[in-house]
């Protein structure tokens, strides 16, 4: 839910303050019904915003993820290595 919020906010402030901040796909219906070198224009900065927020996305999820595994790391009981001597 947090990366699909964060998608969608670097989303939305990448497009015109238009119904096209609700989504790619009303982005590109808006986009039909606009003269063609205005639709072109708006499907450019909806693909480009998308992307971004997709890419920042999964910049997050995967700093969230080193985070948890060195959580992890850390929280599992400490062991003492044995060496076992084979003569």
């Amino acid at each position: 839910m947090l990366l699909g919020s964060l998608a969608t906010a670097v989303y939305a402030s990448g497009v015109p303050d238009t119904a096209s901040r609700d989504g790619l796909t009303e982005a590109v219906s808006i986009a039909a019904g606009l003269p063609p070198q205005a639709g072109t224009h708006l499907l450019e900065l909806a693909r480009a915003a998308f992307v971004t927020g997709l890419r920042a996305a999964l910049v997050a999820g995967a700093v969230l993820f080193v985070l948890a595994a060195i959580a992890a790391a850390r929280a599992l009981p400490k062991t003492k290595e044995t060496h076992h001597d084979h003569d």
